[in-house]
């Protein structure tokens, strides 16, 4: 599934990945990967079933694949719940925190 993906976007998004690196709430530095400039619905419906799908990268890192359809609510940087103007997929960095092997057993005690 994961090869479906990279071939379709290295096929039909070649030159226009854009890098943006960002500082996240806690200070700490990420990079994200996105598709800059008109993003056509054949694309979205086509990606749709990637979506949220985490994706192994060559620097070690795991991105997930987000899309964002015109119209769709989504949270800008100032907190508000605002429509999407347009079509947008990114490769977003996976921020999560994972918690130790030895300290799962006592989550649940």
């Amino acid at each position: 599934m994961v090869q479906k993906l990279i071939k379709y976007i290295t096929t039909h998004f070649a030159g226009l990945l854009v890098e943006q690196e960002f500082t996240d709430k806690t200070g700490n530095k990420h990079v994200k990967y996105y598709v800059g400039g008109e993003i056509a619905d054949k694309h979205m419906t086509a990606l749709a079933p990637f979506a949220n799908l985490y994706i192994p990268m060559k620097d070690g890192k795991v991105r997930q694949l987000r899309l964002l359809s015109t119209g769709e609510p989504y949270k800008n940087k100032f907190g508000m719940m605002v429509p999407a103007i347009s079509n947008n997929i990114s490769l977003a960095p996976d921020t999560r925190d994972y918690v130790d092997a030895d300290k799962t057993a006592d989550l649940f005690a």
